[in-house]
């Protein structure tokens, strides 16, 4: 929210600095949004609309063109993101694959072949 993504620290809103401030800090004193763990990203905060209606009109009211915009960035974002889990995921699974190998010859007598 607030125009930074605050896991990146990147910005995707052309908006002053003061002025993504003031909203943001508008949204949470009202209550329209609040912090919750990510359902996406393990250890990560997102500030979520407490109602859908809420963000479909806080939406409808940002210019086209801005929104095109910003949704450009977030894919940005997203998709760079997702290509850092896939690196995780990918050293990861090398060291999974190779635990059930692992774990069958610990249970084998010495000299039995494995199979």
């Amino acid at each position: 929210m607030g125009g930074v993504s605050r896991a990146s620290g990147r910005r995707i809103w052309d908006r002053r600095k003061a002025e993504l401030d003031s909203g943001y800090l508008v949204l949470r004193e009202t209550e329209t949004i609040y912090e919750e763990a990510s359902k996406l990203f393990t250890g990560l905060q997102e500030d979520v609309f407490r109602h859908g209606r809420l963000q479909e009109a806080i939406l409808a009211r940002i210019p086209r063109d801005e929104r095109l915009k910003w949704l450009k960035g977030l894919e940005a974002w997203a998709m760079s993101r997702l290509a850092q889990e896939e690196n995780h995921l990918a050293a990861s699974a090398v060291l999974i694959r190779s635990s059930p190998a692992r774990a069958r010859n610990s249970r084998m007598p010495a000299g039995q072949p494995v199979v």
